[in-house]
């Protein structure tokens, strides 16, 4: 539930408007993130590298309990997530891994919660993300580790060499108990 303390929400925005979103929000102050990728696209003539929002559609803000009628007025940004009509606070610590994913050289792909099997909850013990937790998809020799963006109902998954997981819980389950 958000409080006069400002904190971390996702925004919906209008489709490929991300960057103007942002945009509109910083001109009034907001802590924004907009998380980008770099991505090889084709064209007719020509290969090129181009940067894309990561998650289309949304946006990242740092907003307080009384700015969220004025954050919905902005230009280009539909509405704030919610759930069960209260806008969905994401914790500092799953912004701050999300940064840290964005941010290392690794393909990250996403996946929706719905019908994930959920594994073993680990800790990464080397490497560019040292101290993480998340979820271990997977035994093979890379482990596909997830980091779970709670407001989003997301999973950002990155594969981790498996000799630098420890596993914390058996399953996520228990580990949520």
């Amino acid at each position: 539930m958000l409080t006069d303390t400002p904190q971390w929400v996702a925004l919906y925005t209008k489709s490929r408007a991300e960057r103007k979103a942002e945009e509109k929000l910083r001109e009034r102050g907001f802590e924004t993130y907009l998380p980008l990728r770099c991505k090889l696209h084709r064209w007719s003539d020509r290969w090129k590298t181009i940067e894309e929002p990561l998650l289309p559609g949304y946006l990242f803000a740092r907003i307080r309990r009384t700015d969220v009628i004025p954050v919905r007025s902005i230009d280009f940004v539909v509405n704030v997530v919610s759930w069960h009509y209260q806008p969905a606070v994401i914790p500092d610590s799953e912004m701050a891994a999300l940064r840290r994913l964005v941010d290392s050289d690794k393909d990250i792909f996403i996946r929706n919660n719905e019908g994930l099997q959920k594994g073993a909850m680990v800790r990464i013990t080397g490497g560019e993300f040292n101290g993480m937790t998340g979820v271990l998809f997977s035994e093979e020799t890379g482990g596909n580790f997830g980091i779970s963006i709670t407001g989003l109902d997301f999973f950002l998954v990155v594969e981790v060499e498996r000799n630098l997981l420890e596993v914390i819980s058996p399953t996520a389950e228990k580990a949520n108990e």
